[in-house]
């Protein structure tokens, strides 16, 4: 904050500057995946596990990084946080447009990843800090719905100049460095206040004051999203080698098809916030999982490619309603003193999933014997958990109303 007394008002440019920036939080790293079997046929020494480390390794950095990003912003900031973090991401993204091995294109998607673990905390830090009660919710939703709009933009995108050879694809993290002059325009500095732990977000949430955090919810957020992006990661990481064996498809409609889980994903996201109205966190996460389950048990058993894709537009439905929800009742039961640092454990579990989907898929696929069942096994336990949360939820809620 400068020396004004006046407040900051966060307004309309602020908001669409954000969203911008978490565009590419949750499936940057998979942007180049429709670029994968090319790179696979660039470097024909290099297993498919190393070349799928290319958008499955980055988030281990970022899971590494994540909490302690978290606990720098909490000290420092959150802007510095985000303009050091769209750099990072920005120049160590592009830097696979000029390396010659894979090796040094990995070392650089390490760099990546400690961007990426800025990206999704620090957004998601600022909306809570700058909006509350509702409108939270509907901001919230509406940066779910961005990173699904993001994942569309880069995966087709990159899908796109995948024609023209491996290399182009690694310039859409350009993107990044291009957002850096609107943050320094549009975006203060949160001015902190004292905890009144008063909310009204629409959620299930403890309705006193918060006095201090209560880390059972947490660890539930925590461990619920690191399983839903194994799940999600799966359809980034494999369906592109499913599509080169199931049909004579081109890049662009592998990225289309990637980004089909983005678009519905921004779709659910953006009506996030209507769902919140009826259903509890549980009850969320139950259908994530459902809809999760569904969409990658129709990607394992589909017969043509317009059926996978829809199994893809059903995992990224899933996913648009389970994010905005884990960000929601974490951002209401956490003291604004440990926002950054909760907010980063988030990343830290969604890219520990995603770095876990990729040894996920290959002990799936070497379990089942092809892409087919490797989608539907997993497709299975997704509908499984989804009950598990279902029947956790009906629990739950007759334990509160001191019935059953």
């Amino acid at each position: 904050m400068s020396g004004s007394d006046t407040p900051f008002v966060a307004g309309k440019g602020t908001m669409i500057v954000l969203l911008l920036a978490a565009m590419p939080a949750l499936l940057g790293t998979a942007a180049v995946a429709p670029a994968l079997p090319l790179i696979s046929a660039a470097f024909p020494d290099a297993s498919e596990t190393l070349i799928s480390l290319i958008i499955t390794l980055p988030p281990l950095a970022t899971a590494l990084s994540g909490f302690l990003i978290g606990a720098i912003s909490d000290r420092y900031g959150r802007k510095r946080v985000l303009i050091v973090s769209l750099a990072l991401f920005g120049l160590a993204g592009s830097s696979g447009f000029f390396l010659d091995s894979v090796t040094a294109i990995i070392f650089w998607r390490l760099w990546l990843g400690v961007g990426l673990a800025g990206l999704l905390p620090t957004v998601t830090t600022l909306l809570t800090e700058y909006y509350k009660g509702p409108t939270r919710a509907r901001y919230m939703g509406y940066m779910s719905a961005a990173m699904g709009v993001g994942g569309l933009v880069l995966q087709t995108g990159c899908g796109v100049l995948a024609e023209i050879s491996w290399r182009e694809p690694f310039l859409i993290y350009l993107f990044g460095v291009l957002v850096i002059p609107l943050v320094l325009l549009y975006v203060k500095e949160p001015k902190r206040v004292e905890e009144t732990g008063e909310f009204d977000d629409g959620l299930e949430v403890p309705s006193a004051r918060i006095k201090k955090l209560d880390m059972k919810p947490v660890l539930l957020v925590y461990v619920t999203l690191f399983v839903s992006l194994i799940m999600m990661y799966l359809i980034s990481s494999k369906i592109a080698y499913l599509l080169t064996q199931t049909a004579d498809v081109s890049t662009t409609v592998c990225g289309l098809i990637l980004g089909m889980a983005g678009l519905f994903s921004a779709v659910s996201s953006y009506s996030f916030w209507r769902f919140a109205r009826w259903f509890t966190p549980m009850q969320m996460f139950a259908l994530m999982f459902f809809l999760e389950g569904a969409g990658l048990f129709v990607v394992g058993t589909a017969i043509n490619v317009p059926v996978i894709a829809l199994g893809a537009a059903l995992v990224g439905f899933g996913l648009g309603l389970g994010t905005p929800t884990g960000s929601m009742w974490l951002s209401s039961i956490t003291p604004q003193k440990y926002l950054g640092r909760i907010m980063g454990g988030q990343t830290v579990a969604v890219y520990f999933g995603v770095f876990a989907s990729s040894f996920v898929g290959a002990e799936l696929l070497a379990l089942t014997g092809s892409y087919q069942g490797l989608f539907l096994t997993i497709g299975v336990v997704g509908v499984l958990v989804g009950v598990v949360y279902w029947v956790l939820a009906m629990v739950s809620g007759r334990a509160k109303t001191g019935t059953g």
